[in-house]
């Protein structure tokens, strides 16, 4: 994709993960969205790493303002 780092393409994307409209992605949000990844990686017989180390490297690249959830302010000053 183009452009992904464009603040149009950040809040195209935010939003889709916002699912509860919240505003914010919640560690919980994220968890929700990697079990579809972790269950694909283990139909192809991969061994997925775990969703802490997953949301740590998250939250350490974003670095938000409140190290409880990510807002699109957090992703497009990334």
């Amino acid at each position: 994709m183009e452009n992904r780092k464009e603040p149009q393409s950040l809040s195209f994307f935010f939003r889709l993960l916002d699912v509860g409209g919240q505003r914010k992605l919640t560690a919980m949000t994220l968890a929700h969205f990697y079990t579809g990844v972790e269950a694909r990686l283990k139909s192809a017989d991969h061994d997925p790493p775990c969703l802490d180390d997953v949301l740590n490297e998250i939250f350490d690249m974003i670095k938000p303002k409140n190290p409880q959830y990510i807002t699109l302010d957090d992703l497009i000053n990334w």
